[in-house]
């Protein structure tokens, strides 16, 4: 379902971007949908990764249900997929704005910072010793990053964009090491 989901999401973006080009107002309206559709996405495979723990939970006393690791890499692949497609969300909203509209991409930022915490976290840890979820979380990283290097554009937002990049790099560097 997630998975379908996602790619729901991306069709979305596309449409969005053809659209922009001949009715503004509708390409903002599918990207709207695609947000909405995205954020819904984002619940399933935070459940299985208990990453919401109040509603985890809730869930397991009333359900008494335990994700397999199998669902839980799957669920993390999705969580990573979703966030990067947060930034090409982003990105085509930032594209269909008036010129001289001059917006830094937040929630892209925020993405790429909850990628960085995921290295941080055991339970996520244990997931990266797989090759398909080490992949996927290098490339939403790399992504992510490419995403943000465009708009850093004063002193200040250079050295948070230095730091976060730092982080990155640092974590591709262990991530390459244990492979």
């Amino acid at each position: 379902v997630a998975f379908s989901k996602l790619h729901l999401v991306r069709i979305l973006i596309l449409q969005s971007n053809n659209l922009s080009k001949v009715n503004l107002f509708q390409a903002e309206a599918e990207l709207d949908k695609a947000k909405c559709t995205l954020n819904d996405l984002m619940r399933i495979p935070r459940i299985a990764l208990d990453c919401q723990n109040d509603n985890r939970k809730n869930i397991l006393a009333k359900n008494a249900f335990k994700y397999s690791e199998n669902d839980k890499r799957a669920a993390f692949i999705v969580l990573l997929q979703s966030l990067d497609v947060i930034g090409l969300l982003e990105i085509a909203k930032l594209q269909i704005q008036p010129t001289g509209t001059c917006t830094f991409p937040v929630e892209s930022e925020l993405a790429l910072r909850e990628c960085i915490t995921f290295f941080s976290e055991p339970k996520f840890q244990k997931l990266l010793r797989f090759p398909d979820v080490r992949n996927e979380y290098l490339s939403s990283l790399r992504h992510l990053v490419n995403i943000l290097s465009d708009y850093f554009q004063n002193e200040i937002q250079n050295s948070l964009f230095d730091e976060l990049e730092n982080k990155v790099t640092n974590i591709e560097d262990k991530l390459k090491k244990k492979s």
